[in-house]
C-alpha cells in the first residue's frame, strides 16, 4: 500500500523520468530512500492536503523526497542541477520553455530551509508550483 502512495506523491516529479530509466530503478530508489527516511503511509495519505500547507511535512518526508531527488541527479546535497532537472521536466509543452524554466530556478534555488532537507522540500516545491502556474497559463493560449 505504501508504494501506491510514494507513486502518487512523485508521480509530478518523476513522470517525464520515469521514461528514460526503468521503472525499477525509479522503485529501488524509492524503496531505499525510504529505508533511510521512513514515512508512515497516513503522511503519504496526508500528501494533498501538504501542498496547500508545507509545514505539515515532517523532517523524515522531507528526508525522503530529498533522497529521491538527489537519487535522480536532480540536487547535489542540497543544490538543485538547473540543466538535469529542466531536461526531465522541459518537455512536452515546455520543451521550448527552458529560459523560462531557468529563470523559475535562479529564483527557487534562493530558497534557504532549516536544514538540507527542508532546502530541497521548499526548492522543489516552488519549482513545481512555478511550472503548474506556467502550464495553466499555457493551456489558456
Amino acid at each position: 500500500m505504501k508504494c501506491v502512495y510514494i507513486v502518487i506523491y512523485f508521480l509530478v516529479l518523476l513522470h517525464s523520468g520515469v521514461k528514460s530509466q526503468n521503472m525499477e530503478d525509479v522503485a529501488n530508489l524509492m524503496t531505499n530512500c525510504l529505508k533511510k527516511y521512513p514515512v508512515s503511509d497516513e503522511e503519504f495519505v496526508r500528501q494533498h492536503a501538504m501542498d496547500n500547507d508545507l509545514s505539515l511535512a515532517s523532517d523524515s518526508y522531507k528526508c525522503f523526497g530529498m533522497c529521491v531527488v538527489q537519487g535522480r541527479g536532480w540536487f547535489i546535497d542540497d543544490v538543485l542541477i538547473d540543466d538535469a532537472y529542466i531536461k526531465a521536466e522541459g518537455n512536452g509543452i515546455l520543451a521550448k520553455r527552458g529560459d523560462q524554466l531557468h529563470n523559475f530556478a535562479k529564483e527557487c534555488k534562493l530558497l534557504v530551509g532549516a536544514n538540507k532537507c527542508d532546502t530541497v522540500f521548499q526548492v522543489t516545491n516552488c519549482m513545481d508550483d512555478k511550472i503548474k502556474e506556467l502550464l495553466r497559463l499555457l493551456k489558456l493560449f
